[in-house]
């Protein structure tokens, strides 16, 4: 049993650290921005783009230090059949030992893995690895954050490990939502390119750069942005609420 003054504690705190996390989020972003790009920006956005090339049956391997991730060409029997048994396994275990959250986040994947790998073509999954590496600057932090509100005991240490995710995550989150902030109003230019471009407008290696060749618009690419990011926004929003309903059910059965 779980006393009501140790859940309202808990409740107090997380919103505390979450505040205090985003206070340093904005120190950061405004006296130290490359430090944030390099140690919190560019390791989030090359796994954007290895997850989604996973998820589409590509083997991926992100080099976190150079701001680059290596992709291949083609689907890989080997990546497709790894990725079938993780799903199983996890499929399995998660049932077996009663873990609905992560036997949901399991389902969810899974889903996604069949529409990337079996459901779309090679040219229309290279437009979405383009689209991950900044889309995983926002998505990412935010799944950081939603599970920070909640006890994963699977996960060893988690209420220990739990407050480095939510600061690392906090972190990213403000800079990459600040920058497509700025971009939607007219304060920042988008940023085409890559890490090892020297001039991102001609540099056709970049990801903006590969989507204005598929036929995306400037407009459509801030739309986009902004649009996933007011709904990372509010999963987060929602997950803490969430947190706070089935406190408050502890403390009326205690």
């Amino acid at each position: 049993m779980i006393s009501r003054n140790i859940l309202r504690k808990n409740q107090f705190k997380n919103i505390i650290f979450l505040t205090l996390c985003l206070m340093i989020a904005m120190f950061l972003n405004w006296a130290l921005q490359p430090f944030v790009i390099l140690i919190f920006k560019i390791p989030i956005h090359e796994m954007g783009h290895a997850l989604m090339a996973w998820l589409g049956g590509k083997w991926a391997f992100p080099v976190f230090v150079a701001g680059f991730t290596f992709i291949g060409q083609n689907r890989s029997a080997l990546i497709i059949g790894l990725s079938l048994f993780f799903y199983i396994l996890s499929f399995f275990w998660f049932y077996k030992n009663r873990n609905f959250f992560l036997l949901s986040v399991t389902l969810i994947l899974f889903s996604l893995f069949v529409k990337f790998t079996f459901r779309i073509s090679e040219i229309k999954l290279e437009q979405y690895i383009a689209l991950a590496g900044l889309l995983g600057e926002i998505v990412l932090p935010t799944i950081g954050l939603a599970i920070y509100f909640f006890d994963l005991k699977d996960i060893p240490h988690w209420n220990f490990w739990k407050y480095f995710v939510a600061f690392y995550c906090t972190v990213a989150l403000y800079d990459s939502g600040l920058m497509w902030l700025r971009i939607l109003d007219n304060l920042q230019n988008l940023p085409f390119g890559s890490a090892l471009s020297s001039n991102g407008a001609s540099d056709s290696s970049g990801d903006l750069n590969r989507l204005v060749s598929a036929g995306w618009t400037n407009p459509q690419i801030t739309h986009f942005y902004i649009s996933s990011f007011k709904i990372c926004l509010m999963v987060i929003l929602i997950c803490m609420i969430f947190s706070f309903m089935i406190d408050t059910n502890e403390e009326n059965r205690n």
